[in-house]
């Protein structure tokens, strides 16, 4: 068996077919390499015959034009000659400028190798400006946000934690409550100062400002109580403007599109319908199942359909709900046919997330600084232990 594969013939095969792919690799680096010889040598042929022609002196010029005038008329075939000649050296200098644009463009067609993918997408990464100015807000929505900015705050906090050195999350240096970027502008760095709270709360209330109240203001058609604007404010602090309102283009090339959860909710439909739709942003790193996003998409749904207070925050612990299973916050534990997760929202499961957060030791009063505890601590919001009230109250006023 092994004699047969080690025959002489199939070592010669073998080896005239790894000559033969070599030099098929090595094809195109040689020609590039002769090309660009080629090239240079016709270029510095054309740089010297030009420099020959322009490099006469003027006194030469001179008696060229004075022996021309003492010739006699029996040197008139000479001249005649004479300009025969450069005619022949123009073309022959054309004729070389051509070959020299040519080899160009060969070259330039070898060393540029084609990019499908960079070719089919002509575009212009979009940088999102929205209006970061409060005091400009028309809508209810965008009125409402300026009011309750602590609150927002301070349910992110809860989802984030506070963390006063920078860390890596996701790629990026992180610092506080899950800030990437400063008031300024400028990226957090990982050699960068840890910060308190009252610093951490202005961090983010400077990327509510920027990018997250304007889409509100902007893209959200539909009159939102205060809970929901806490809902809808996390979640675009978590996911960004652009994959919200559908916004520029993403890293494939295609302009993204708005988010379902959106859609939803300017389309009218119910609040535990707008709340399914974020279980969309489920995956990251690549597709991959999260289970910790959809924990944290679960508590947005709840705060969304006023299953939880946002007064009640402040007794949980931060990061608490994720000591939860996917089973115990959704029905099944999976997805259903549509791809969206059902959250379980009847009171047995409420009660049970609300003993799991409340375990830890420390509370959310714990990592925020004392303007935000006493903004959320006045409830303001529209809070119902039962939504299936609400629901029937819209239905009888025909707004559902």
């Amino acid at each position: 068996m092994f004699g047969r594969l080690f025959s002489k013939e199939n070592v010669k095969n073998a080896l005239l077919k790894t000559l033969q792919g070599a030099v098929i690799l090595a094809a195109p680096y040689f020609a590039r390499s002769y090309l660009e010889k080629m090239e240079q040598s016709e270029k510095q042929e054309v740089k010297k015959e030009i420099r020959a022609n322009e490099s006469k002196p003027a006194e030469a010029q001179t008696d060229d034009v004075k022996g021309s005038l003492k010739t006699p008329k029996t040197n008139v075939r000479s001249d005649i000659t004479g300009t025969v000649s450069k005619k022949v050296q123009q073309k022959v200098l054309k004729q070389k400028a051509h070959k020299a644009v040519a080899t160009d463009k060969i070259v330039a067609k070898l060393r540029v190798k084609p990019n499908k993918k960079t070719d089919s997408r002509r575009y212009d990464r979009q940088r999102i400006s929205l209006p970061s100015t409060l005091n400009k807000y028309s809508s209810k929505n965008g009125q409402r946000l300026c009011q309750i900015e602590n609150k927002i705050v301070a349910m992110i906090a809860l989802m984030e934690n506070y963390e006063p050195y920078p860390y890596m999350s996701g790629g990026a240096a992180t610092i506080g409550y899950g800030s990437c970027y400063k008031p300024d502008g400028s990226p957090v760095t990982m050699n960068d100062a840890p910060i308190d709270k009252t610093t951490a709360r202005l961090y983010t209330q400077a990327h509510l400002r920027k990018d997250v109240f304007p889409a509100i203001e902007k893209y959200v058609k539909k009159d939102l109580d205060d809970s929901q604007l806490m809902a809808v404010s996390a979640f675009i602090y978590a996911v960004g403007s652009a994959n919200f309102a559908g916004l520029g283009y993403d890293d494939n090339g295609r302009r993204r599109q708005p988010s379902e959860f959106l859609k939803a909710i300017n389309s009218g439909k119910s609040d535990f319908e707008c709340a399914r739709k974020l279980s969309g942003w489920k995956t990251a790193g690549g597709g991959i199942l999260h289970e910790g996003l959809l924990k944290r998409r679960w508590l947005e749904m709840a705060l969304y359909c006023h299953r939880v207070q946002p007064q009640e925050l402040l007794d949980m612990s931060p990061g608490g709900h994720f000591n939860l299973s996917v089973r115990d916050l959704y029905k099944y534990g999976r997805a259903d046919k549509d791809g969206y997760y059902t959250p379980k929202m009847d009171d047995a499961t409420i009660r049970r997330v609300m003993q799991v957060c409340k375990a830890g030791k420390r509370r959310l009063k714990d990592i925020i600084d004392e303007q935000a505890q006493r903004d959320l601590a006045v409830g303001s919001t529209l809070a119902l232990t039962d939504f299936a009230q609400r629901y029937d109250a819209l239905k009888k006023s025909g707004r559902a």
